[in-house]
């Protein structure tokens, strides 16, 4: 059907990229550059409800010119 309509998908090309969505809790400078580095803050590590709040793995990207904060979520085509 892709084909068809003068699509060709090439191996291990990216098809579409969507994202998962989660919360934004903005975060302070400090806190932000040991997220980054990996590290957890200190002023988390006695508040679990505050570590369970914030996603440390999620970032910011763009599509279409869209801001998105999340996880991007690929399709890929595994066909040669």
């Amino acid at each position: 059907m892709l084909r068809e309509a003068g699509y060709a998908a090439r191996a291990g090309q990216i098809i579409d990229a969507s994202f998962v969505t989660v919360s934004r809790q903005p975060m302070r400078r400090k806190e932000r550059e040991c997220v980054n580095q990996g590290e957890v803050p200190t002023a988390w590590q006695d508040q679990p409800a505050q570590r369970r709040r914030k996603d440390m793995s999620a970032r910011w990207v763009k599509k279409n010119g869209q801001s998105h904060f999340g996880y991007r979520n690929h399709i890929k085509n595994l066909l040669n």
